[in-house]
């Protein structure tokens, strides 16, 4: 008797412990304690009744907070739920309602908690349900401290938290830190999201981005706690490649020319595509609800930005040709899902561009239709009777762009069209969406600024610069662009300088003969004095000619034949040419003379003398 006298004790003090660690929905409406399990109101093994219920679980110590950790989770899908709330009271934010098997996980109070308790309200829809309910676990951890995180680059700043790069040097080192209200940071978390698909979860990242434009970097610190920490953004443009227009005024030019360098390395402007359109020929089949339906993705926007106003989105449009109105529901979805009819069956036989009716398959000419805020009716009301075209042109939504409020503004957006009767059909050809320019983030539309230019070894000098004296040969120059997103542009330009030729020895070329008697005409070969011209330059390279007229001479046009007769007695003034077989615009021209005379045959007169001496002497 003793000895279950002693047991009793020790079995009332064990069931007491264990009623005292686990907690029973609906048995208690607020607990103080850092351990044990939560259940639903069927316990550990039992199903869960249908009896609306609220506790609240705080921490022991004012100084912690009580976290509640679901390992089950699995109820009357949106039928039973669970709403938890982050405080002491269900006049406290929801952090979240659950239903069916989506579980709430690890629930900690937010930053903004000052009681460090939550609430936990379970309401069921009353009727009772053989699923298994919940089971979590309690404890507590120590409040959280303020984390506040930053980002710094050593890409180039170009503006407000925005960092620049060129397309041909992607890379970007980021460098992540935080500030810990308690001083402690030990095995604190951190984690990227660099906005091109690539994540990393080191205090120190790197991201490579492979195309032009707008990209948002995120950053999220947490202690060791796992306590969340600020999340900030940064920004990345990635800017195009310039265009390259730098030029010579010559590519050719003769050694005592001049040349002149124009610098032109010009930045491009990035204008990201908020919604690219769809484009295409796209049939819409006849048919009794058949749908045709595509999505175009928007990305532009940062992540949460929401539609808030109808006039945000700026109009729908489509390209369209069908051959029975009345046919067609035209809607538009949102991200969110929801749908907002634009156009509903309407104008029975009247046509949308101008269809080919009766032959179904070939598509005829679609005609633009813009669904807008902004228009004055809506196409029901434009209709000018079977058989002819609605004019293209702007036009009312059925339903107001109201509808889509709410909505962000990422994500996809689908027109679908139905064909609801038989017989006709009809193609689209293109469909797309703008929104209001004022909602557009800026940053997505930007241009590099020019920072410096100038030409290799010719610093300060300008983007244009002439040269002179050059010796001959191939001469290359560097233009040189920097911009202020840390990029460096070069481009060269090549020109070839000729050697101009001189015709040496003019003193040495006049031409001079005689005629003899009975002769009338004299051939002179000029190319006799075509060495004598040459000197010492190099024949492979030049060319000699001879020219009767200086103008044909200075244009090398209209040789004359270099066996020159002449036949008649006078002077000829000749030219010869000497030009760099190259660039022919390299030469030098020379005058000479070809001078022909008549031979004259003089007979002397009778001389009579006298020997007065006799000596034989005059």
């Amino acid at each position: 008797m003793k000895k279950i006298l002693l047991l009793l004790p020790i079995l009332l003090s064990t069931s007491l412990l264990v009623h005292s660690q686990d907690v029973i929905m609906g048995e208690t409406s607020s607990v103080t304690q850092c351990e044990g399990n939560f259940y639903d109101s069927g316990g550990p093994s039992g199903i869960y009744n249908e009896n609306s219920a609220v506790i609240t679980f705080c921490p022991e110590n004012e100084s912690d907070v009580v976290e509640l950790n679901f390992t089950q989770f699995l109820v009357g899908q949106s039928q039973d739920f669970l709403i938890i709330y982050d405080g002491d009271s269900t006049s406290a934010p929801q952090l979240g309602q659950f239903t069916g098997a989506v579980s709430p996980g690890l629930v900690s109070p937010s930053l903004s908690n000052e009681s460090g308790c939550l609430t936990v309200e379970w309401l069921p829809d009353g009727t009772t349900s053989p699923l298994p309910g919940w089971a979590a676990e309690i404890s507590c951890r120590a409040e959280c401290q303020d984390v506040i995180a930053t980002i710094s680059s050593t890409a180039e700043v170009v503006g407000d938290n925005i960092y620049g790069a060129c397309i041909s040097d992607p890379i970007i080192d980021f460098q992540g830190s935080a500030t810990f209200s308690n001083g402690i940071d030990e095995n604190a978390t951190y984690e990227w999201d660099f906005g091109n698909g690539q994540t990393a979860n080191t205090i120190d990242a790197t991201a490579t981005y492979s195309a032009p434009g707008l990209y948002f970097v995120t950053l999220e610190v947490k202690d060791a706690e796992n306590c969340p920490g600020n999340i900030v953004q940064a920004q990345v443009q990635i800017a195009l490649d310039p265009e390259y227009n730098s030029s010579v005024s010559s590519e050719q030019i003769c050694e005592e020319g001049s040349v002149t360098l124009f610098g032109d390395i010009e930045p491009q402007e990035y204008s990201q595509d908020v919604a690219p359109p769809v484009t295409g020929q796209t049939y819409l089949p006849d048919g009794s609800g058949i749908s045709y339906e595509t999505c175009i993705s928007v990305d532009a926007f940062q992540d949460g930005d929401i539609l808030e106003n109808a006039s945000d989105l700026f109009n729908i449009y489509v390209n369209i040709e069908h051959s029975y109105t009345g046919d067609l529901d035209i809607s538009i979805t949102a991200p969110n899902g929801n749908e907002v009819f634009l156009f509903t069956q309407a104008g029975g036989g009247n046509y949308f561009g101008e269809p080919i009716d009766n032959d179904l398959g070939n598509p005829g000419i679609g005609y633009d239709y813009f669904f807008s805020e902004s228009a004055n009716s809506t196409m029901a009301n434009a209709f000018l009777g079977g058989g002819q075209s609605l004019p293209a042109g702007a036009y009312l939504p059925v339903e107001s762009f109201s509808g889509l409020i709410g909505s962000e503004l990422n994500g996809e957006w689908c027109l679908t069209i139905t064909d609801n009767i038989g017989i006709d059909d009809g193609y689209v050809f293109e469909w797309g969406l703008n929104f209001d320019p004022a909602i557009v983030p800026p940053e997505a539309q930007f241009i590099p600024e020019i920072v410096s230019e100038y030409w290799e070894g010719f610093e300060g000098e300008g983007e244009n610069i002439t040269l002179d004296n050059l010796p001959p040969g191939v001469h290359c120059y560097t233009y040189i662009m920097e911009d202020n997103f840390g990029c460096d542009y070069s481009e060269e330009v090549c020109f070839t300088v000729y050697e101009t030729p001189e015709v040496n020895n003019v003193e040495e070329l006049d031409f001079q003969d005689c005629f003899s008697p009975g002769e009338d005409s004299i051939t002179f070969d000029l190319t006799e004095n075509n060495s004598s011209v040459l000197g010492d330059q190099d024949d492979s390279v030049f060319s000699i000619s001879y020219y009767n007229d200086p103008n044909e001479a200075e244009l090398g046009s209209s040789p004359i034949n270099s066996d020159f007769t002449v036949t008649e007695e006078g002077t000829s003034i000749l030219y010869v040419r000497i030009e760099n077989v190259n660039n022919t615009n390299c030469y030098d021209v020379q005058s000479f003379e070809v001078s022909v005379a008549e031979t004259t045959i003089a007979t002397p007169p009778s001389i009579e003398e006298c020997d007065e001496e006799n000596d034989g002497e005059t």
